[in-house]
């Protein structure tokens, strides 16, 4: 239903038809008001009951049960489920319509992109100032095909009328993809005979196969993402600014199964209430903290409590930690009390909101105004990295040094190269025999990138790996490679992206199950009741992996092969020209022309084609003894002519000046 969008159905419109022919049929009979009138009061309930199966009517009784009380409800759940008929054969047309459209915009889809990719290409082109141009990408199709001009190749006057093919070939021998016109063939097809997926999860896995086996789908619904994190977290100094190391002052370590969110770790200095025992002699300072202090929180008592010492009097101090005595005494036990800025942090995930203050003290990691104790997870030594509510995330750092300035750093599990499951679609053919290729579509919301491809001969000891690399296959594709006796193909794959989906399983009898229950509630005695169906529901990332128009195939080229495109016309008199084009292999190019004058005479014209070097411009080769001025619009056509088995035109770009 999220594929199609908002469906509106017809369920209680039918329910209002069904029940009111029972309506009437009930008038009819003098059951309703003796007879005698109309209860008006009985057909807004009958509406009202029309909405669900969750309220029957209850079926007359007296002294004893009469037959109403068995017809009626039977009567009455015969329409609602004849409602159920016309509602699910309205959304079975309905839905027939809505995947056509949806068809055919994915394939317009496909048009705009392939036609983007053509733009980017023709900008890299050098232009012919205020030329009219043209261009077109084979991807999408063969286009405009001539419909006067015979498929002759200019080098023997030859005609080849076979049918170039638009597809796209992975060469598994060079690695390398061509898209485009290719080569026309001549193929033998071997149906698959079985297939089956190899591959390991830790969700629900879910397998689907045609009964043909040209098509098979496997749906992998994950707990956690399918994505492997590097062992050390990466650390990066967002302040102080200026490209700031932390190696060797901050240490992260951890490693959190599914990875974990980006976290802020702010270090900062918060004043604590500290005292120190100790002899001092005026003049010889006293190092209280090895951090900042507060000198105006200094207090000095001698350690019998009967003498208070005063600054600036007695004794004098600094920011820096020290308090030198001035008139105490020499070798006097003394007890010191005083503010130290020690270092604490907090951590967030927007460093918008934060978590509370924790002390990098392992003995007292809590603040001295702290009122809310909550449990701070400190492991040997190594305090816990944590989201803004104090959540740990399963990482911890600690510091390595005497901190002296501020830090905030994002703490990151960079994610490794693997990601996503590993597949193998293993597929049998029926029949081995001499091959050369295997063709599939995949057809998955999003794309699957290739591996490796594997062929096995006659027994399971002769494989042969014939493509080891990284494909991202996006749309139908031939994959190609040696010709060789072929009994099986193993297609090593990985899906690299996910949807997260909830389902509610259902069981087969629920339905069954509700039915029953209702009708129970509606007769004059009781039945044997059946227990309502609890719905079980599963929450996790689903990975999804489809292919369709599978098949093997051994291909053979029938070269050469010829296509003729157009007439593109073009309104004026063409001047200097130019063509571009993408091909590979061994490709022929022939521009075809007909010019006519104002009155829609021809005036000049090649239909066999003169042969065009691309990249190269020229001037428009008409007749030399035509009267160029004559000329009012000229219809252009393409000859493309394919020598080579590895032949593809994918793309081609004329521009054309105008006088």
């Amino acid at each position: 239903m999220e594929l199609l969008g908002q469906y509106s159905g017809s369920l209680t419109q039918n329910y209002y038809q069904q029940l009111l022919a029972l309506l009437n049929a009930a008038i009819s009979s003098g059951d309703l008001g003796g007879g005698s009138s109309f209860d008006n009061a009985s057909v807004l309930a009958l509406e009202a009951q029309a909405q669900s199966f969750a309220s029957l009517p209850t079926g007359t009784s007296g002294s004893r049960v009469t037959d109403d009380s068995f017809n009626y409800p039977i009567s009455l759940l015969q329409a609602r489920l004849s409602a159920l008929e016309a509602e699910a054969n309205s959304f079975t047309t309905v839905s027939g319509r809505l995947l056509d459209i949806l068809s055919n915009e994915t394939v317009l889809l496909d048009e705009i992109l392939a036609g983007d990719a053509l733009n980017q290409w023709a900008a890299s082109i050098p232009q012919l100032l205020g030329a009219w141009a043209y261009g077109w990408d084979f991807s999408i199709g063969q286009g405009l095909k001539s419909a006067s001009l015979t498929n002759v190749d200019p080098a023997n006057l030859v005609v080849y009328n076979q049918e170039l093919p638009t597809l796209s070939v992975l060469n598994c021998t060079s690695g390398t993809l061509s898209t485009g016109l290719g080569a026309p063939q001549v193929v033998r097809t071997f149906p698959i005979k079985n297939a089956s997926w190899s591959y390991y999860t830790t969700g629900i896995p879910q397998e689907l196969y045609a009964p043909d086996m040209t098509w098979t789908q496997l749906d992998l619904l994950e707990t956690l993402p399918r994505v492997a994190f590097s062992a050390s977290p990466s650390a990066q100094v967002i302040f102080p600014t200026g490209g700031l190391s932390i190696s060797g002052i901050l240490s992260f370590t951890g490693q959190v199964p599914g990875g974990a969110l980006p976290t802020y770790v702010r270090v900062l200095f918060y004043p604590r209430r500290n005292q120190m025992n100790a002899n001092v002699s005026n003049g010889v300072a006293l190092q209280l903290s090895s951090y900042s202090i507060d000198p105006n929180s200094v207090v000095v008592l001698s350690t019998t409590g009967s003498q208070l010492y005063s600054q600036a009097t007695d004794f004098n101090t600094d920011a820096v930690g020290t308090m030198t005595p001035i008139d105490i005494g020499v070798d006097v036990p003394v007890v010191v009390y005083f503010s130290e800025y020690w270092p604490a942090y907090q951590c967030s995930m927007d460093q918008a909101n934060w978590s509370d203050i924790v002390m990098l003290d392992v003995n007292r990691p809590y603040r001295d105004d702290e009122t809310q104790f909550a449990p701070v997870n400190i492991q040997d030594g190594l305090f816990p990295l944590t989201d803004e509510t104090g959540t740990p995330t399963g990482l911890y750092f600690q510091p390595l040094v005497l901190l002296t300035k501020q830090y905030t750093v994002l703490v990151t599990t960079p994610a490794t190269g693997a990601y996503g499951p590993s597949v193998v679609l293993e597929l049998d053919i029926e029949q081995p025999s001499f091959m050369n290729s295997i063709n599939l579509s995949p057809y998955a919301a999003f794309p699957v990138t290739l591996q490796s491809v594997v062929v096995e001969g006659l027994t399971s000891n002769v494989q042969s790996t014939v493509f080891s690399g990284s494909f991202l296959m996006e749309g139908a594709v031939q994959i190609t490679f040696p010709r060789q006796i072929v009994n099986k193909v193993y297609l090593t794959m990985v899906q690299e992206s996910y949807t997260i989906e909830e389902y509610q399983q259902v069981a087969p009898d629920a339905l069954q199950r509700s039915v029953m229950n209702n009708l129970q509630s509606s007769l004059p005695f009781a039945m044997r009741g059946a227990t309502p169906a609890v719905p079980v529901f599963y929450y996790g990332y689903q990975y999804e992996i489809g292919f369709e128009d599978m098949v093997a195939s051994d291909s053979m080229p029938s070269l050469p092969g010829v296509f003729v495109q157009g007439p593109l016309i073009i309104q004026g008199r063409p001047d200097v020209m130019r063509v571009d084009a993408q091909t590979s292999g061994t490709v022929s190019m022939y521009l075809c022309y007909v010019a006519y004058n104002a009155a829609g005479v021809t005036v000049d014209e090649n239909l066999q084609g003169l042969p065009i070097t691309p990249s190269t411009s020229i001037v428009f080769p008409f007749s030399s003894l035509l009267d160029r001025t004559t000329v009012a619009s000229v219809g252009l056509s393409m000859r493309f002519v394919l020598r080579s088995q590895d032949a593809f035109v994918s793309k081609y770009y004329i521009q054309a000046t105008l006088t």
